[in-house]
């Protein structure tokens, strides 16, 4: 039902009358005898694309040349019958943050911090985002660290943090506005230690990014008693992404971590770090390309 509403909805919003014969337009085409097929399309007439979008309306009340599935089942609860219409996950439109050391939040004007092994899930409009600006910020990439962010050996200054899942899903847009919007020297980026989650944590292009302390020495690994984490075979699938990096990092103490990294095939993930209580140290990300431009000249 979802998938044909979808379908139709993103025809009409188009202004097209020719839609490619798929699996989800072969089952519309079956259940109403709309369209003729030619080749590998379905076409329509404008008869016809009002009847799609009556068709549309039986099926879940709304109409797909205006209304949308997106929202959640509350949203939706106030437009149609059935709550469970909802593209959006049930939880994907909340944030997910947690409290370290003495950090805290304002949520409806009212200050929470998080116990050991809890998160908080909350709506972006009940949260103080000026209040959030004075505070260090945190992101993490894995969501299932989470719940373990009093494991996380975080570095000085960074022990008292708000901790924020970069997002997953309808909750991406969330977070990433928070980022836009705080300001570079309380910002801090914890992410895998592998060429994608560099990659990641500096294309943000500001905040400072958590990695292993003793990145160095990283081929002590096996002295330290840490010898299952290192996945080589993810670093050699990461190949290319750590050439892509180097471009952002030219010029910076990033090329010697990203040096260290590809000597030694390094691919160590956020849980194993956290889970081990790594030491982790703060490194400032690289200058803008044009400040490095400006010195060179």
């Amino acid at each position: 039902m979802l998938g044909e509403f979808g379908a139709i909805k993103r025809l009409l919003q188009s202004g097209k009358q020719v839609a490619q014969y798929n699996k989800v337009w072969s089952g519309i085409h079956e259940q109403t005898g709309l369209g003729v097929i030619m080749g590998r399309q379905l076409r329509f007439t404008r008869a016809e694309l009002a009847r799609l979008r009556e068709y549309g309306r039986q099926l879940t009340g709304l109409d797909p040349q205006h209304d949308t599935l997106k929202g959640g089942r509350m949203a939706m609860a106030d437009k149609a019958s059935n709550e469970k219409l909802t593209s959006d996950s049930v939880f994907g439109d909340l944030l997910v943050l947690a409290t370290a050391g003495e950090a805290d939040v304002i949520i409806n004007e009212t200050r929470v911090q998080t116990p050991p092994g809890t998160v908080l899930s909350v709506k972006p409009e009940v949260l103080d985002l000026d209040e959030l600006k004075r505070q260090r910020l945190l992101i993490v990439e894995n969501g299932a660290i989470m719940p373990a962010w009093h494991e996380i050996r975080l570095p000085e200054p960074w022990t008292n943090s708000v901790i924020l899942y970069r997002g997953h899903r309808e909750n991406v847009s969330h977070a990433q506005n928070l980022v836009a919007q705080q300001p570079a020297d309380k910002l801090a980026l914890y992410y895998d230690f592998d060429p994608e989650g560099i990659d990641l944590a500096l294309r943000w292009g500001k905040g400072a990014i958590i990695i292993p302390e003793n990145w160095r020495q990283i081929d002590c690994i096996e002295a330290t008693g840490h010898q299952k984490v290192n996945q080589r075979t993810v670093f050699r699938q990461q190949r290319d992404r750590l050439k892509r990096t180097r471009a952002i990092a030219k010029g910076s103490l990033w090329e010697a971590v990203l040096d260290t990294m590809e000597q030694h095939e390094v691919a160590i993930m956020q849980e194993h770090l956290t889970r081990r209580q790594w030491p982790l140290t703060a490194l400032p990300p690289p200058a803008p390309q044009s400040d490095r431009l400006d010195k060179e000249n």
